[in-house]
């Protein structure tokens, strides 16, 4: 969502500081801004657009050891630069990630139905009228009137302002929306990630809920919300943030090339010991729950048919969906919360549930020092490095491999060495491989208004993903369903300009596959087909051919031509695929 960055020092900070703000672009943006003290003033850049148009804008020489940035992705308020941010109130300058979920108990000067507002514009205009009845001006002092309107705030932040009578100094705060204190040279910074800080930063300090406080050059304060205060212990910068490792012109293309090696290494760093023993005492009647959102759950969907042969009770949910139907969670009971960024808000607050009901909680996630990290009982993580591009890609195939192996640990017949050394073998015959007539799907699908995605079992959970990534960046509506439910209403769509996307891998399910084919032929509709089989891939109009599997690997073998697809046809429509419209990619607001 929002991205944040804050530097106090005794340097200029300002070109640094709008690197790291572009770093932090990968999480979405509508407008982007920066503040910053200057002669004992606080001054502020802001635009519509990018962190790249802000740079124009911020072309004069600036000269400051201290300043504040953001990039924002509008959740209240429309996109203008009154709500961009850092916003600007009096004798303040605030950025803000999150919610304030009562916000309107703070618009005291605003009518109650007015959306032009942010709610960010409102909390701020009311720090403004607490703090002017301050009678003593010091650090401590502002802390206090911050932390008690924080006191009566409901909702999300992670908060940093400046304020004009304290100009070597800013004020920050935490609550369940991540924030990383970072040790540069002769500066602290602050930012919503690690990754923004990587680059610049020694070591790091990630705020855990509910703490605040303030930084100067010299000083660093931080307190817990009963207001003691706490003692800071730095880690170092996690190894993972890596650039991609090919250079094509598209971040997205580049990633989705990454996939099966992010596959390949998840596996190979798996501590199969180490998740055994965490799962030696369950029994088949343990109940698993697996939970996330978009690709995260698209992945748990897939590890429920590989967990159902060993568990007759694993149950998928969306995390938005958890939090109100989950109804049964007790000590009895394994919750997996799989997560590319370990930040997804919906899902952070299912794991808190699950702790606070007594559940053991597992996390697949692909950032080591993320909250959703720090929190599970134990942690595997998807070796996927850092992922740039809004859709997952690369991420979603570490994920699926890491849940893979979770469920080879688990087999009865203590043979997961051979099933995932298999996997592997598959994985690493996939990458010599090129699919070929995806150009030609592409064309055929360019300028549909609507399509589906169909599939029976294991094939149906992959549409599922594979109808997720076109639709975010080729703007088509695509809709993923199962293949015996097209005759009971979907298929009244059905004509000469509609297409259907097949898959078809599964032994079990080819006959009744061919019978799909057959129902939307003889309506006129056009069959694109993505099969090993060649009595089936012959009934197409087009016929994608992949190589022959296990049932159980369709998924690996699937992925790479889907993702593939979504991309060129973004590309062929002219979107930019590594930042579609509307989209975030760490996603920390419910």
């Amino acid at each position: 969502m929002c991205g944040i960055i804050a530097g106090v020092g005794e340097v200029n900070l300002i070109p640094t500081g709008l690197e790291m703000l572009k770093n932090l672009e990968y999480r979405g943006y509508d407008s982007a801004g920066i503040a910053y003290f200057e002669k004992g003033e606080i001054f502020a850049q802001k635009c519509i657009g990018g962190v790249d148009k802000l740079k124009e804008c911020c072309a004069f020489n600036i000269d400051s050891n201290v300043m504040i940035g953001h990039t924002r992705w509008a959740t209240h308020g429309k996109v203008c630069l009154q709500n961009a941010q850092p916003i600007i109130q009096n004798n303040i300058a605030l950025v803000h990630n999150g919610i304030f979920e009562n916000y309107k108990e703070f618009a005291y000067e605003f009518e109650q139905n007015d959306l032009t507002v942010s709610d960010t514009f409102c909390w701020t205009k009311y720090l403004v009228k607490k703090l002017e009845e301050l009678a003593f001006i010091s650090e401590e002092s502002v802390l206090q009137q911050f932390k008690q309107l924080l006191d009566n705030s409901r909702g999300s932040w992670a908060i940093c302002f400046l304020y004009k009578y304290l100009p070597n100094c800013i004020f920050f705060a935490k609550k369940d929306s991540p924030m990383v204190l970072g040790l540069g040279d002769r500066c602290i910074w602050i930012g919503s990630d690690e990754y923004a800080l990587s680059q610049v930063c020694r070591k790091v300090y990630h705020l855990e809920n509910s703490q605040y406080g303030w930084v100067s050059s010299k000083n660093l304060r931080v307190y817990d919300k009963f207001g003691r205060e706490c003692d800071i212990f730095w880690s170092k910068i996690c190894n993972d943030l890596k650039e991609s490792k090919t250079q094509n012109d598209c971040i997205m293309e580049s990633e989705i090339e990454e996939g099966i090696d992010s596959a390949i290494q998840t596996l190979e760093n798996f501590d199969f010991s180490y998740v055994s023993k965490f799962l030696k005492n369950i029994s088949p009647k343990t109940k698993l729950y697996i939970s996330g959102c978009g690709t995260a759950h698209n992945a748990g969907k897939i590890a429920k048919f590989w967990l159902n042969k060993h568990f007759p009770f694993v149950e998928v949910e969306y995390a938005s969906e958890f939090l109100v139907n989950q109804q049964n969670i007790d000590s009895n009971c394994i919750c997996i919360f799989v997560s590319q960024s370990g930040e997804t808000a919906d899902t952070l607050k299912c794991v808190n549930l699950a702790k606070e009901r007594q559940a053991k909680t597992l996390g697949i996630v692909n950032m080591e020092n993320s909250s959703i990290a720090n929190l599970v009982d134990i942690l595997i993580l998807g070796k996927s490095q850092k992922e740039y591009a809004v859709a997952a890609t690369k991420s979603y195939m570490a994920q699926l491999a890491a849940l893979y192996a979770l469920s080879s640990c688990v087999d009865i017949e203590k043979s997961h060495l051979r099933k995932v050394d298999r996997l592997k073998e598959l994985l690493l015959s996939l990458k010599n491989i090129t699919i070929e007539r995806i150009d030609d799907v592409v064309e055929l699908i360019k300028d549909r208004q609507s399509i589906y995605y169909l599939g029976r079992g294991m094939d149906y959970l992959v549409a599922l993903e594979g109808a997720l990534k076109l639709k975010e960046v080729s703007y088509i509506h695509v809709e993923a369903m199962p293949a015996g439910e097209l005759k009971h209403g979907s298929i009244a769509l059905i004509d000469s300009d509609f297409v259907s996307i097949v898959l078809s891998t599964q032994n079990a399910t080819k006959e009744k596959m061919k019978t799909c084919i057959s129902e939307i032929k003889c309506r006129g509709g056009k069959v694109v087909v993505f099969s090993p089989f060649v009595d089936v891939g012959q009934m197409g109009d087009i016929w994608v051919k992949l190589i022959e599997c296990e049932d159980e690997l369709a998924p690996f073998v699937l992925s790479y031509p889907l993702q593939r697809l979504a991309y060129l046809t973004a590309k062929r429509k002219g979107f930019n695929p590594d930042k579609p419209r509307n989209l975030a990619k760490s996603v920390t607001v419910e």
